[in-house]
């Protein structure tokens, strides 16, 4: 049914975000995104340090997923 295939889909999508235990983050004042790798072409012009955050603490900060890696 309908319903089954949204929840198989809502559990397959929280049990990733629970798998990813660190994203990256540009601290640059404009910076908006996340990345789920230190080397994604989002970061590459972050005029300030990258750090490795959780996933929850960059989605606290308002940060989404970048669209390269989307």
């Amino acid at each position: 049914s309908e319903m089954c295939i949204r929840d198989r889909l809502f559990f397959t999508i929280s049990s990733f975000n629970d798998v990813v235990s660190g994203v990256y983050i540009c601290k640059g004042s404009y910076s908006t995104k996340y990345h789920y790798s230190s080397t994604c072409r989002g970061l590459s012009n972050c005029s300030t340090d990258i750090y490795e955050v959780s996933l929850s603490d960059a989605q606290n900060l308002g940060r989404t997923l970048c669209g390269w890696e989307d």
